[in-house]
């Protein structure tokens, strides 16, 4: 009867670590097919794009609603991955939960310059830069709101065993902003939701 324990409980603990593994999931970002590098200018179409700072909240929900929110900094190369777990899903910003938890540490410290304040939350998304289309102008794009009906938390996908990639193409939300030329989103609203709304387009798991 003992070895049958010790089997059903070595099987137990097989299944328990291998539901728990997890994959290295790598982000990249580019402009259509040029790479994302800091300060290093991009032709789109007539316009040259130079992106100053990047910096967004991932959120991983398993399959338990377990959550961990990370800050991806492309300023610093080692933020460009995170880990995932198969069932997993995952979410461009932070939900509303964690907007009135009360945790300021780790990723969340208003420290990265993400947090505006107890009424207003985090900045799910922040991309700066300017484009230069025969003069200089700069934009500022400060993406968040938790409260209903604008909120900018966004589904991205579901993580399966075979997810590798995050791919973030930021070439047609420029092509949109150009056109209409909207220099700046700054606060929660409207123009912040229907600018979330573009924006996960750009995002797509591989």
């Amino acid at each position: 009867m003992k070895w049958k324990l010790v089997l059903i409980i070595t099987h137990f603990f097989c299944f328990l670590s291998f539901s728990q593994e997890t994959n290295e999931l790598l982000i990249h970002v580019n402009i259509g097919n040029e790479i994302v590098v800091l300060n290093e200018p991009i032709q789109v179409g007539d316009s040259i794009i130079t992106i100053t700072s990047l910096k967004f909240y991932l959120t991983v929900v398993d399959e338990h609603d377990r959550s961990i929110v990370q800050l991806i900094d492309w300023s610093e190369a080692k933020t460009n991955r995170i880990l995932c777990t198969a069932s997993s899903r995952l979410f461009l910003g932070t939900d509303s939960l964690t907007n009135v938890s009360g945790n300021l540490e780790s990723d969340l410290d208003p420290i990265h310059g993400m947090y505006w304040s107890w009424n207003s939350g985090y900045i799910n998304f922040k991309l700066e830069g300017y484009w230069n289309n025969h003069a200089q102008q700069k934009f500022e794009y400060h993406i968040g709101g938790y409260r209903a009906p604008f909120e900018t938390f966004r589904k991205i996908g579901l993580f399966d065993s075979s997810t590798t990639e995050l791919l973030i193409d930021l070439g047609p939300l420029f092509k949109s902003s150009s056109e209409k030329m909207m220099p700046s989103i700054m606060t929660p609203g409207k123009n912040a939701f229907l600018f979330s709304e573009k924006l996960i387009n750009s995002f797509q798991l591989k």
